[in-house]
């Protein structure tokens, strides 16, 4: 069997009633995962977006393409959605901690993106570049991205 570190959330203390000892209490939250990329979509009026990496139910790498307006509708509904549906474990109510970890953290690397192929504005010097649009995923596999 794989053993795998899971995030976990501080929820309090107990004390020992006999010794007076105070314990910290954690609780598992999520599989792992990790932001890797801010994404700019340059035919979206440079729209933002994240990309994240998790380990799926089999172990494996996933990566997950998210616009970060999601994460603000419907309580990020469609993105917990997803992020289930590429193999992440939640645990107790761990759903609104993922979400507030993604609204939060802002990782280094800055990818340039597209929605659509043709011509977009381009961000370094020449007035426009061809892009050729978002790849298409894997049959039966929509979540799955190339990193």
């Amino acid at each position: 069997m794989k053993q795998e570190v899971w995030l976990h959330k501080h929820v309090g203390f107990r004390k020992d009633e006999d010794t007076g000892e105070r314990t910290e209490i954690w609780v598992p939250v999520c599989s792992p995962f990790t932001v890797t990329a801010l994404l700019k979509t340059v035919d979206a009026d440079d729209a933002h977006g994240l990309r994240i990496k998790l380990r799926d139910m089999n172990g494996e790498p996933r990566f997950l393409d998210i616009d970060r307006g999601d994460l603000a509708r419907l309580g990020a509904a469609e993105i917990r959605a997803r992020l289930l549906r590429a193999g992440m474990q939640i645990a107790n109510g761990g759903e609104a901690t993922v979400i507030e970890i993604l609204k939060a953290h802002k990782p280094d690397l800055i990818i340039t993106v597209s929605i659509a192929p043709g011509l977009a504005p381009a961000r370094t010097g020449a007035d426009f570049h061809y892009t050729r649009g978002p790849s298409k995923p894997a049959a039966g596999n929509r979540d799955r991205t190339d990193p």
